[in-house]
């Protein structure tokens, strides 16, 4: 079978999870956002203190640039900080990565994951990518109140995760 045909008959079989098909698209604003309060990304809108700057000009060679991080520096100096050995806990490339690993670790298929809502965007995108149900818990209205009430009675023997952002954005 020449190759082309093999490849067009392995791209009709890779078909993704269930979990990844029932996914609504996710359509970011990509343009004109310049200039606006944008709470929507978890972004910096009021930029980088020029001594962090200065600083990171500072530290910027080469190499830092072009190898992966080592952290076993800092896993040393956390685990001595809070008083823990180093396997208890994990280091990750930001909160996107946490999220991401915590939910593949401990999230399958008809899974049930809690999420406050208004929430972090990113707690329901890797719930549907593990085919769990998410069930929605709003704060209370007009005072933004956790409701703990609420959320204690929404757990059920499906519950496998319950994310819950502190301090919350937006």
């Amino acid at each position: 079978m020449p190759a082309a045909s093999r490849c067009a008959s392995v791209a009709e079989t890779l078909i993704p999870r269930n979990a990844v098909v029932r996914m609504a698209p996710y359509h970011p604003p990509t343009g004109g956002r310049a200039g606006k309060t944008r709470l929507d990304f978890n972004e910096n809108t009021v930029g980088c203190s020029p001594r962090v700057i200065a600083r990171l000009k500072e530290r910027l060679t080469q190499e830092t640039l072009t190898v992966y991080p080592e952290y076993e520096a800092a896993r040393k100096a956390v685990a001595s900080f809070l008083s823990l050995d180093d396997s208890q806990f994990l280091l990750t490339n930001g909160t996107d990565e946490a999220i991401q690993v915590l939910v593949n670790t401990y999230v399958d298929d008809n899974d049930e994951v809690i999420i406050l809502t208004p929430s972090y965007a990113m707690y329901q995108f890797y719930a549907e990518v593990a085919g769990a149900a998410v069930r929605y818990v709003p704060y209370r209205q007009g005072t933004l109140e956790f409701p703990v009430d609420e959320l204690l009675s929404s757990i059920t023997p499906r519950t496998r995760a319950i994310l819950i952002s502190n301090p919350n954005n937006p």
